[in-house]
């Protein structure tokens, strides 16, 4: 729990042991499914780590009984915590990074889109100038 979530365990018992890792997978859960959402409405980075961590996740949530989840959270601890980094990194980027990346995008696809002619000419007629000093 502290490694995977930054949480201490402070009960004693499976049951809240249990409702303290499900709680913290079912937030993963909804936040790689916001990710895979924003992920899906351009060129963005991560798509196969959400994908990824959607299926390691849904994995140890469909366990219902304690004793199951429990034992299956154990059985995937490694793939989790080989997880833990690109959950945050996806997180960092989805909540802090996004917009930035959204409006860069439209920048380059849309506004200075407009402007491609004269830059390809631009560029054609140097490289023409670069060939013909060449040949001098």
């Amino acid at each position: 729990m502290k490694e995977l979530f930054s949480k201490t365990f402070i009960g004693s018992g499976e049951k809240e042991l249990y409702e303290l890792i499900k709680q913290a997978l079912e937030n993963w859960n909804e936040a790689l499914k916001s990710f895979r959402t924003k992920s899906q409405t351009g060129h963005f980075p991560g798509k196969p780590q959400i994908n990824d961590g959607l299926v390691l996740v849904a994995g140890i949530l469909e366990k219902k009984s304690s004793f199951e989840f429990i034992e299956r959270f154990l059985q995937d601890a490694d793939a989790l915590e080989s997880f833990v980094e690109k959950f945050e990194d996806l997180d960092d980027f989805y909540d802090s990074q996004f917009h930035i990346w959204q409006s860069l995008s439209t920048a380059l696809n849309e506004s200075f889109k407009a402007n491609l002619h004269a830059l390809e000419k631009r560029s054609a007629s140097i490289k023409g100038s670069t060939r013909a000093q060449k040949h001098l």
